[in-house]
């Protein structure tokens, strides 16, 4: 069988968990160019350097090396070849989302595994039953264009059940999150390697993910995250340079940046301060049950100046955030203390694109009422920015990624046919006060020739006209001096431009091509139309890829913050899911807990299976404050302190 396989690998081959080097006899000298050999095990490789001879003449490179991060380029490889090494593998998903990562496009990736079949004795001699093993155990590899399946096969739930299986993970989960309070000054400890998500068994993780992925508002919801995140980290590489400039691109095929500037020096998949932030806002609304804007700009302060939520928490070689933009940089000398105002006050009309480039978590949380995404969307901004510019901005983005999340099961209308439905809602809603006249001038799209805005007629395909734009407003414009070269750092020219590849597109993957090829404020512009485009189209639309690449820095916990948002927020407004949170006194907990839910030594079992088919168990009390949260069942949960994990 090894053989057999092996002889199938050609061009430039990797070899994981090359063991003892039992394969090197099987390659064929005539079809591989090169063989780099991996394994964790530095005995091994000595063993298996032992056996150079046997490649001759292919040339062999053995390294010592983890599976599950891999330090190669995306597709540097011909062939990845693994035998029966999955099953020894500490992160056996990851590893194979690292497989997928550094092999061609047009590459293959040859894996023989022990698989369970249900005839015994014939089995090992039979491809299908092993196939099928596969199929339920590595989805993720299996399923290219459905990254969901990472976490397990879809449920077989009716729709019902399955919000209502949704629901009561999610709460089970949102109780164990860490609520600590963040402190602000020279005293604030570093949080760079802390998540309110530490606390978080994998089981339970994992199977959020699973049911959020198969139920389709959910699965929008991580989409929009998820799209936030990868958009950024590939716009982060042509950031700052000058709109139009020749050479400089990201190929969607390759998954490459050619001519990249790369100004923070990232690896791919790492992000910068518009995801950073938009983890900020997660964070916030999650463990407040609710949005809290001096708790938000608390958060923002440890991120930029205590590691909070950067790119880095998995990279040793890195520490420091990087991204501060300069009109947050003045919102955050204004926190001084742990309980700052929830607005930052100033008569600054700062209308940069700092408050909408990360904006996805407020609407994901208050997605079940559009009006009020809005309103929140706008309240959200004024964190940072304090002009009603940016406000209007998010009041927009923030109707439609509530309006995409939640639209009809059945829709099928284009990115075009919607977006246009959305500004056409938008204009006509009774809101309690009107539009801003530059937010209603965008969405009319109609600019004439020589308008220092006509980069807002986003509808027009010739457009969107960014050196015309730069052109007409010379070297000052609303009062802030123009960089020749640079376009999409105002909150509405940035809009208009992720509108316009949004409009202009059908498919997520052509919709950020598109944004981030504009160039200049690409990180910035990207994100913005990574939320839309996430919302529209959904996570499983996202190219497993960038999910991989995005993985390796996030282990999935951009995504599970999008569920996450999406049932708890839905739940705690008592909107669309049957079991509001409300506050309960603590003796209430007390009398409402059942004895068999508490963790105690003598309750605990060695039983997988049994602890597979118990529900978690409510969380011992170890201090208790005035916010909780409920369970499915009605048991008020209470929140262990992470003290310890700060």
């Amino acid at each position: 069988m090894r053989r057999r396989l092996v002889q199938r690998a050609s061009g430039n081959v990797l070899e994981v968990a090359v063991g003892s080097g039992r394969n090197f006899s099987y390659y064929n000298a005539g079809k591989v160019t090169s063989l780099t050999a991996i394994d964790f095990s530095r005995e091994m490789l000595e063993v298996a350097g032992e056996k150079r001879k046997e490649l001759e003449p292919i040339p062999l490179r053995l390294k010592l090396a983890s599976t599950h991060q891999m330090d190669f380029k995306d597709g540097s490889f011909d062939t990845v070849v693994d035998t029966f090494g999955i099953c020894s593998f500490e992160q056996p998903v990851q590893a194979l989302q690292e497989m997928r990562r550094v092999v061609k496009d047009d590459g293959q990736v040859l894996l023989l595994e022990h698989g369970a079949s249900q005839h015994r004795k014939r089995g090992m001699f039979r491809q299908k039953p092993a196939g099928e093993a596969c199929a339920r155990c590595l989805p993720g590899l299996l399923r290219r264009q459905s990254s969901a399946w990472t976490w397990g096969p879809p449920p077989e739930l009716a729709p019902d059940e399955l919000q209502d299986a949704l629901q009561s993970i999610t709460l089970r989960a949102a109780a164990l999150l860490c609520r600590d309070r963040l402190d602000v000054g020279s005293f604030a400890p570093d949080v760079q390697k802390f998540s309110i998500l530490d606390s978080l068994p994998p089981r339970i993780k994992r199977e959020v993910l699973r049911l959020a992925s198969a139920e389709m508002t959910a699965e929008r919801a991580m989409g929009a995250m998820v799209g936030m995140a990868v958009a950024d980290s590939i716009g982060a590489f042509l950031e700052f340079l000058p709109v139009g400039k020749k050479g400089s691109r990201f190929n969607p095929k390759t998954l490459q940046v050619e001519g990249s500037f790369n100004k923070f020096k990232l690896k791919p998949g790492q992000w910068t301060d518009d995801t950073s932030m938009g983890l900020c806002l997660a964070d916030s609304l999650l463990v407040c049950r609710g949005y809290d804007g001096a708790d938000i700009r608390v958060r923002f302060w440890n991120w930029w100046h205590r590691g909070y939520n950067n790119a880095f928490r998995r990279d040793p070689e890195r520490r420091n955030s990087v991204g501060l933009g300069g009109n947050v940089a003045v919102s955050l000398k204004d926190v001084m203390d742990s309980s700052p105002s929830p607005r930052f006050e100033s008569n600054r009309e700062d209308a940069g694109n700092g408050s909408i480039m990360r904006l996805a978590p407020v609407p994901i949380f208050f997605s079940a009422d559009p009006e009020k995404a809005a309103e929140m969307s706008e309240e959200s901004s004024r964190t940072t920015h304090p002009g009603a510019v940016a406000a209007a901005a998010c009041h927009f983005l923030g109707f439609f990624l509530a309006r995409a999340i939640n639209r009809d099961r059945a829709a099928t209308e284009t990115a075009a046919a919607f977006l246009d439905d959305t500004v056409e809602d938008y204009l006509r809603w009774d809101w309690p006060s009107a539009p801003h006249a530059k937010l209603v001038r965008l969405l009319h799209s109609a600019e004439p020739e020589g308008s220092r805005e006509r980069c807002w007629n986003w509808r027009d395909a010739a457009g969107p006209f960014l050196k015309e734009t730069l052109e007409a407003r010379g070297s000052s414009y609303n009062g802030y001096p123009v960089s020749p070269n640079y376009v999409g750092a105002y909150s509405l020219d940035g809009l208009a431009i992720a509108m316009h590849s949004f409009y202009h597109t059908a498919s997520f993957m052509e919709a950020l091509t598109r944004c981030v090829n504009f160039l200049g404020d690409a990180d910035s512009t990207g994100a913005i139309c990574g939320q839309m485009a996430g919302a529209f189209y959904g996570l499983s639309a996202i190219d497993a890829r960038l999910v991989s690449r995005l993985r390796r820095w996030d282990c999935d916990e951009v995504a599970l913050r999008g569920a996450l948002l999406h049932v708890l927020g839905a739940s705690c407004q008592g909107l669309s899911l049957p079991s509001p949170c409300k506050p309960v006194t603590v003796m209430q907990v007390l009398l409402t807990t059942s004895k068999s839910s508490v963790t105690t030594e003598s309750t605990k079992t060695d039983s997988a299976s049994t602890e597979e088919a118990q529900s978690p168990p409510i969380p011992k009390i170890e201090s208790f404050d005035d916010k909780l949260a409920c369970n499915s069942a009605g048991f008020c949960l209470l929140q262990e302190t992470c003290t310890s994990q700060l």
